[in-house]
């Protein structure tokens, strides 16, 4: 979705944390006539920070995504960046008001979930774009094109390994905020979706099954 128009696009961010406020600034930032004008966030610190940088008036700024959703009137699209587990009510709530939407991954945490957003977005005919980042890097890119050429022959393998490193892991994973899997999400899905669906897309075929496998050891001091 490119606006080559002279009126801005109107882009509403729900979750402003770090990636909704640094998905926020690259839009302001880039060549697209774009403009950041409300945002939802129920942390206060966070939703007072986030409006103060982009000078956002006090009837644009809610509390959550259903205040958002239910009360703001001029949109284009929305940036959702909550928790893993908090995708699908403001992404099919943004999708019936008719906003095109940029979804931090993963789609969602369950396939249910997951369905309910595909249904809605064909039956709104809106653009639904997920963060897989890893299809946009210059690397990452490079790989998918030389096996697309066909210069290495068939495709029958990959061996890949997310390197999250014994610091992020107990950083993050072990003692951080997302220790508890209920609060968010399980590992391979809030950190290795990138990974999982990187390796799909090098495929160019249907995933039929995902395995992973682990152990605390490796990040056990004590061994």
């Amino acid at each position: 979705m490119i606006n080559k128009s002279d009126k801005p696009l109107r882009i509403a961010v729900i979750g402003a944390g770090v990636r909704g406020t640094s998905l926020a600034r690259k839009l302001t930032s880039s060549e697209f006539n774009v403009r950041v004008t409300a945002v939802g966030e129920p942390d206060e610190e966070k939703r007072r920070s986030f409006a103060e940088e982009f000078f956002l008036p006090e009837e644009a700024i809610f509390g959550g995504w259903l205040e958002l959703t239910g009360k703001l009137a001029d949109c284009d699209g929305a940036i959702i960046a909550t928790l893993d587990n908090q995708h699908a009510g403001p992404a099919v709530a943004c999708l019936n008001r008719g906003w095109h939407i940029l979804l931090e991954k993963p789609l969602a945490d369950s396939l249910e979930d997951c369905k309910l957003i595909v249904k809605t977005q064909n039956e709104k005919k809106k653009i639904v774009a997920v963060c897989h980042t890893l299809r946009f890097m210059d690397g990452f890119l490079r790989v998918k094109q030389i096996i697309a050429s066909g210069i290495i022959g068939n495709l029958v393998h990959i061996e890949h390994m997310e390197a999250i490193g014994n610091f992020r892991f107990a950083h993050n994973y072990v003692r951080g905020r997302w220790a508890i899997e209920k609060n968010n999400t399980f590992l391979l899905l809030h950190k290795c979706s990138h990974d999982i669906d990187y390796i799909n897309w090098l495929f160019s075929e249907p995933c039929v099954k995902v395995s992973s496998f682990g152990s605390l050891k490796f990040f056990n001091l004590f061994n």
